[in-house]
């Protein structure tokens, strides 16, 4: 499992697990169900599915943990990633607003200072196609393309 440094090293790196972590919904490779409205909510169903967002995606490929069915609010999600409160509400909070196309406080996580100033020309795509829970995959194509534009820069 990778630290908390790890993969708040560059704002590219979370965007990519979000990215990888999607296509993995999208390839019915996960047991989530996209609903950008909670970070981790249990399906009414007696499978192991549950609710999760963008960031709940991310986070899973990121720290390589799978909420399930019931285990999948706050504190399950806290045991599982092995974040603390503070981090993991940090990092849900910073991906959902860029899966929005605010990338300022995903900048301010990862250490960039001025953040804010740079974000428009990373994330002024998904502002116009922000990444929401009937539209996220056929969004996917813009997702990748902030992905790659962070990469070329280094960030």
């Amino acid at each position: 499992m990778k630290t908390y440094e790890e993969v708040t090293a560059k704002p590219s790196i979370l965007m990519r697990y979000m990215y990888e972590g999607l296509v993995k919904v999208l390839n019915l490779e996960s047991n989530l169900y996209i609903n950008m409205e909670t970070f981790g909510m249990p399906c009414n169903s007696i499978d192991d599915t549950c609710f999760g967002c963008a960031a709940t995606a991310a986070l899973q490929e990121a720290l390589d943990f799978r909420i399930t069915g019931y285990r999948c609010g706050m504190t399950s999600r806290m045991t599982l990633s092995g974040l603390s409160m503070s981090e993991l509400e940090a990092l849900e909070g910073a991906l959902d607003y860029a899966r929005q196309g605010y990338g300022s406080s995903l900048f301010t996580l990862c250490g960039i200072p001025n953040g804010g100033d740079q974000q428009y020309q990373y994330f002024d795509r998904l502002q116009e196609n922000p990444l929401t829970t009937h539209r996220w995959s056929e969004r996917l194509p813009v997702l990748l393309e902030v992905v790659e534009h962070l990469e070329r820069d280094g960030l």
